[in-house]
């Protein structure tokens, strides 16, 4: 039997509903979509991507070597602190390269992590790589797929039912807006900032200093073009990289933890 979820959209839950927490910010969290099948679409998916631009996998082995050094030593830490806090994680990992000008990365849930190797001029170093591999397995980590898709699942129900109910075309259209607006793009920043929470103390776990974050997102913050925030997926950069100084403190006892550990 679920519990009810603080984090939902109250007029949209019904009465029970399946919700967990968070690892690290220990955030209650809706999602009612299995491991087994949001992992079985995640894989899908990944090889199609994988089918469509195979050409450009992995064709500079030294970047190929660095992705892979820092996503097995973050995969390292991330499976012994569920462990350690009697969680599980079952995921079947792959870190690969696309060469592209993006400065992108991404992680489906399950583990498959693919970084764009435009990247690599914003990260500079091992430790700036660490800042975005960390931060998208934090994404898979705290399940924010399944959780989007829980959500995304909830509000077209509300909205099957608005148009059953007889609501007009002009109260169906604000529903739409508003829950885009006021729904989904504040959880999605959200997500983001939980990332950032996570993937920070997955890297310093890992022995990498957690100041290479506010490094990291400074130099994207550079040049930026960026909607505003509340059109946005993404917090602002100013704000971002504020939440990352004020996290600081607890990631920096994660990381001297690492160095006494010596792992480094």
């Amino acid at each position: 039997m679920g519990k009810f979820c603080k984090s939902a959209p109250i007029i949209l839950i019904p009465l029970l509903i399946a919700c967990s927490t968070v690892p690290i910010s220990n955030r209650d969290r809706l999602n009612f979509v299995s491991d087994s099948r949001i992992n079985s679409i995640a894989a899908q998916e990944y090889q199609q991507f994988l089918s469509e631009n195979r050409p450009t996998i992995n064709q500079n082995q030294q970047q190929v070597k660095l992705v892979r050094k820092v996503g097995f030593r973050i995969r390292d830490a991330v499976e012994r602190y569920f462990i350690q806090n009697n969680q599980q994680i079952s995921f079947s990992w792959e870190f690969n390269v696309i060469q592209n000008s993006q400065a992108n990365a991404w992680a489906m849930p399950g583990g498959k992590v693919m970084v764009y190797s435009g990247i690599f001029e914003k990260t500079r170093n091992e430790e700036g790589l660490a800042v975005v591999i960390s931060h998208e397995i934090a994404h898979a980590a705290a399940k924010h797929g399944a959780e989007r898709m829980s959500q995304q699942t909830l509000l077209n129900l509300g909205g099957y039912a608005l148009s059953k109910s007889g609501a007009g075309e002009g109260f169906m259209k604000a529903f739409s807006i508003g829950s885009h607006y006021g729904i989904m793009l504040p959880y999605s920043r959200k997500h983001e900032y939980e990332a950032d929470h996570l993937g920070l103390i997955f890297m310093a776990m890992a022995g990498y200093d957690p100041k290479a974050a506010v490094d990291f997102w400074q130099r994207m913050s550079e040049n930026s073009s960026a909607a505003p925030e509340f059109m946005s997926t993404h917090p602002c950069d100013r704000k971002r990289i504020q939440a990352l100084k004020d996290l600081m403190p607890e990631a920096k006892r994660y990381y001297r933890q690492s160095i006494k550990s010596g792992r480094q």
